[in-house]
């Protein structure tokens, strides 16, 4: 018996069950919490072992734009003088 690869062709097309679902994100209405947000797509492609460094970047920057704190500048590592 010969399989119609017209009918073949129209089936539909099967997921793979082991992906994930897409997820629909919305917005936050603070810019800068959604940047900070989209750090979190990178876990799909990233290896398990770098998960915690993706999360721990994440809760860093979502506690500098809540807080609105500014980011450390990196160009002044030392504290400042004079306060005591």
């Amino acid at each position: 018996m010969e399989v119609d690869q017209s009918e073949a062709a129209a089936a539909p097309e099967v997921s793979d069950p082991a992906a994930p679902a897409p997820i629909e994100v919305p917005d936050t209405g603070e810019p800068g919490v959604d940047e900070v947000l989209a750090g979190l797509w990178a876990l799909a492609d990233t290896p398990l072992a770098e998960h915690p460094a993706i999360y721990e970047a994440v809760q860093r920057g979502l506690a500098e734009q809540l807080s609105g704190a500014p980011p450390p500048r990196a160009s002044n590592p030392e504290p400042p003088t004079g306060l005591g």
